[in-house]
Parts: C-alpha cells; sequence; structure tokens
C-alpha cells in the first residue's frame, strides 16, 4: 500500500463516521524492510505498520475507531 492510498482509507473512514468533518492528515510513515543488500536499492517492501499524524486528535480517534471495526 502506498502512501497516497493510506492517506485515502484514512480520511474516507473519518468522513464515514464525521461526514460534515475535513479530516487533515499532518504526516505519514510507513516503515519499509531495513535490510542491507541489493533487494533495499531495487525496491523496499512494507513491514505492515505504518503510523499517521491527524492535525486534530478526535480525528485520528474516528478513524482508529472505524478501522478497527469498534
Amino acid at each position: 500500500m502506498t502512501e497516497k492510498q493510506l492517506k485515502k482509507l484514512c480520511i474516507d473512514a473519518v468522513i464515514s463516521r464525521a461526514t460534515k468533518q475535513k479530516p487533515v492528515i499532518r504526516q505519514i510513515k510507513i516503515l519499509k524492510d531495513g535490510r542491507k543488500g541489493k533487494a533495499t536499492q531495487e525496491k523496499q517492501f512494507s513491514r505492515g505498520v505504518a503510523f499517521l499524524e491527524f492535525s486534530e486528535h478526535q480525528h485520528a480517534l474516528v478513524a482508529l475507531r472505524v478501522l478497527n471495526n469498534n
């Protein structure tokens, strides 16, 4: 999953519950495989972990609840 796809997923999650809100994501960091060698030069693979920073705490909570099916 790319940063663009992750951003769209999280914004859609917030909008699904808070329809009048416009969430703003300040920063996205996707952890990549840090193995040394030829594989990292060709293509890095995601470890399956990402960190997002929202401009408002409430938007982060809503995204977390929607994506965790709570």
